[in-house]
């Protein structure tokens, strides 16, 4: 039996399993050892005083034998008792083995070569894991190469076969029912009686006609203890194999993941590493909720001073579709409602996903589809990707989602790799944002032992500094984790399989990196829409945490069909809702604000789109973005190399508003990339072309407005020349409101100048035929 133990491939079992099968084969060499010398026994004998007194030597060897053979077949089993013990214990090493061998190569698939690694904090024990050459060995093509079964079937089958089911049978059918009586009632044949009777002139014992004679076997008694022993322990192995089987399904109910290949081979068998779902769950219960930098905003939120919100009571879910949005999102002329509009709807055709944890999830019903591995998202700046990244971390935290039950999470910020030195796969994963270093250790251990279980979400793919070489850079396997590289080949790598084959990796970026992203394989690419009106709406009543100003606030952009456009991203929410907040706080008569525009509306709605153009210059320049931004940025001048790029912007804003174009295509080679990158444009996906339009057709517009306040001089002919067009009528309004805070800047200079009552001769002009284009548009709403 020892020998079948040797045979057994070991790493079929775990330690436990290895241990009682050892245990098992030992015992039943002792008990086939000892019923192979009871078999040799030859004490069972006859006693009869009268055959006795004859000492006829053959008389008693016949009945010895007769009364022998007569005890067997009533008591003894069909074999000798030590085969029936024989074929006890071999049906259970032989279908361990047979077993073992079935499943052997699939837990070798798993068996990485490992080294020791220190224990966490907890005080758990040291755990043995970490990566093979291939580290990320897909289970599911193992499955498919080694059968439709999973292990863990093959190992629930093995238990009922080869130790429940026929432990069962030789307990209850054939040991316990089993009796050896130590003292037997021979009857003789009457063959034999008379054999007895004319050789021996005497009268034995009679009862029925049947003779008698009295038989002992001296080994009845041990042999009863024999098999009533290893019918016990057959018992105990049948107990330990259910209560095996119900600690299994257990763990397989609150882990379905737990009967894959890859968790049942190496968490189960090889003892590699704990369950995914409690190291998960302890590095959750240890990430800190209160981290600023993860999961909670600091910002002016129009209080008297910079405070800090949770991250889920400032943050609204934000539309998501699938696939980029194309040309045809927009209208083919150029008409002021329609553009509005557009910023809030989804055409037909596209799928707009409900949830932010639908961007992992097959989209299509009643087919079957793979989770897909590599997603793109995109979205122009200020929409939300950075704190879409940061809602995922906080949804796998409090698992929102049950797709985040079993999953390791690691958030990255491209932005901090902006110099491109280069590093390890562990280097690179340690910036993960929210994790300590003890819980790296776990997190990285666990990504790198089940990395179909890992999320790695990367934030700002555009902020990256990708050069063509790198681009054209060919990406190879590589044994040795601890190769330095570019982190841009590191993300290839993960990308295309070579490092963590299966990792899920979610990667945001602007539409203005399509020269990084457009050659790399994405398996789903998905675009952030922003806020639609519902989306609007509850953000505005989340930052105000008084409601008759969130309602206020709510009107005034309801009211406006330019400000409610714009409200689409995010960003311009938050200024929109600041900026009228202050303004509201500010005025001396508040209940005025409810009738319309007021004297102050005009000079708010300037001040706002003032700041929208410093927020998103100071938030996404390249240049400054990464740098501390002033605490009095929003009310002090640019600095010249932003003014430099603002005047740029000016003349493409107005520029593109004379010639009717809302979109517009650039050169690479003209030098238009850095500009691309400040914040205002969305670049449309083309294969051939580089098109690209202003965030919001308003932020052309105040660009355009500034563009003609630049030359005071120039303004009257502006109006001249545009106040009887609705396309400029916007325009027209920022530039009074540009006019004023120049007037306001330096009263004397333009008090002087005839200019400014030129101003205000046009601006009654335009009153009068705005007020016209109004009525016209209301009456044609209303047919």
């Amino acid at each position: 039996m020892q020998k079948c133990i040797d045979y057994l491939p070991q790493k079929s079992f775990n330690t436990y399993g290895v241990a009682l099968l050892t245990l098992f084969g030992l015992f039943a060499v002792v008990v086939i050892s000892i019923s192979g010398s009871l078999a040799f026994d030859t004490s069972f004998h006859c006693y009869d005083k009268t055959i006795s007194k004859t000492k006829e030597a053959s008389l008693i060897e016949n009945i010895n034998i007769k009364c022998s053979l007569e005890y067997q077949e009533k008591f003894l089993f069909i074999l000798p008792m030590y085969a029936m013990f024989i074929l006890n214990f071999s049906i259970v090493f032989a279908l361990s083995i047979i077993y073992a061998y079935l499943v052997k190569h699939r837990v070798e698939k798993f068996d990485y070569p490992t080294r020791t690694t220190t224990s966490n904090n907890d005080g758990d024990e040291n755990q043995e894991m970490l990566p093979s050459p291939n580290p990320g060995q897909n289970p599911r093509d193992v499955r498919e190469c080694l059968g439709r079964f999973s292990t863990f079937s093959i190992y629930v089958v093995h238990l009922l076969v080869a130790r429940i089911i026929p432990l069962l049978v030789f307990t209850i059918w054939i040991f316990y029912p089993a009796h050896f009586p130590k003292n037997f009632a021979c009857p003789l044949s009457p063959e034999m009686q008379r054999k007895g009777t004319s050789n021996f002139n005497v009268t034995l014992n009679s009862r029925n006609n049947l003779t008698i004679i009295d038989c002992t076997n001296p080994i009845g008694g041990k042999s009863k203890t024999l098999v009533y022993i290893v019918a016990t322990v057959d018992v105990c192995l049948v107990t330990l194999s259910f209560l095996e089987l119900g600690y299994m399904a257990w763990l397989a109910f609150n882990d379905r993941d737990f009967m894959n290949d890859e968790e049942f081979c190496t968490v189960y068998l090889l003892r590699k590493r704990k369950r995914i779902r409690k190291e998960v769950n302890k590095v959750r219960e240890r990430f800190n909720p209160d981290d600023q930098e993860v999961f909670r905003l600091k910002d002016n939120f129009g209080g008297p001073e910079i405070s800090m919100r949770p991250l889920e009571d400032i943050y609204v879910n934000v539309v998501i579709q699938e696939g980029r949005e194309h040309m045809t999102a927009y209208p083919r002329k150029f008409k002021r409602h329609e553009i509005y509009q557009c910023h809030l709807r989804t055409p037909r055709t596209v799928t707009k996903l409900t949830s932010t944890a639908d961007i992992f999830k097959p989209t299509k019903d009643g087919e079957k589809q793979a989770y897909p591995r590599a997603i793109l998202v995109i979205g122009r700046p200020g929409i939300g990707k950075t704190m879409l990244t940061r809602k995922l971390l906080h949804q796998w935290k409090e698992k929102e989602d049950e797709f985040w039950h079993e999953k390791i999470v690691i958030l990255l910020q491209f932005r901090t790799f902006y110099n491109n030195n280069d590093v390890t796969l562990r280097e690179m994963l340690a910036y993960g944002e929210g994790l300590s270093p003890d819980d790296f250790e776990t997190v990285y251990k666990a990504a790198l032992s089940n990395p179909t279980k890992t999320v790695l979400i990367f934030d700002g793919l555009d902020e990256l500094n990708v050069d063509s070489k790198l681009l054209s850079e060919k990406t190879t396997a590589i044994n040795d984790l601890n190769k330095k590289m570019p982190v841009f080949l590191i993300f290839k790598m993960l990308l295309y399989g070579k490092l963590l084959r299966g990792v899920t990796i979610l990667t945001t970026s602007r539409p203005t990196a399509q020269h990084v992203f457009r050659d790399l394989n994405f398996e789903r690419t998905v675009e952030v829409l922003g806020f639609f009106e519902d989306q609007i709406k509850e953000y505005v009543f989340k930052f105000c945490d008084n409601e008759s100003t969130s309602n206020w606030i709510w009107n005034q952009i309801q009211g406006s069909a330019e400000m409610r456009s714009l409200c689409y991203i995010p960003v311009n929410s938050y200024i929109v809702c600041l900026t009228l907040k202050e303004s509201n706080e500010n005025d001396e008569s508040w209940s005025q604000l409810h009738e319309g525009l007021n004297r102050n509306i005009i000079g708010t709605i300037t001040e706002l789109y003032k700041r929208a153009v410093k927020v998103l210059l100071y938030r996404h320049h390249p240049e400054y973005k990464l740098k501390p931004r002033p605490s009095d940025y929003l009310i002090i001048p640019f600095p010249k190399e932003l003014e430099n790029e603002l005047m740029e912007l000016k003349e493409i804003a107005i520029s593109g508003i004379s010639q009717d174009k809302l979109i517009f295509e650039k050169s690479t080679a003209d030098g238009f990339r850095a500009l691309a990158n400040s914040g205002f444009f969305y670049q449309l996906p083309h294969k051939e072309r580089n098109l690209f339009c202003f965030l919001h057709l308003t932020l052309q517009e105040f660009l355009a407005a500034s563009k003609v306040v630049d030359d005071m001089d120039k303004v009257v002919q502006f109006l001249d020349e545009h106040v009887k067009d609705p396309k400029w009528h916007l325009a027209i309004q920022f530039v009074a409101g540009l006019v004023g805070d120049k007037i306001r800047e330096d009263p004397k200079e333009y008090k002087r100048q005839k200019v400014l009552a030129d101003i205000q001769k046009r601006y009654y002009i335009f009153r009068i035929v705005y007020r016209i284009s109004l009525q016209i548009c209301t009456n044609q709403s209303q047919i």
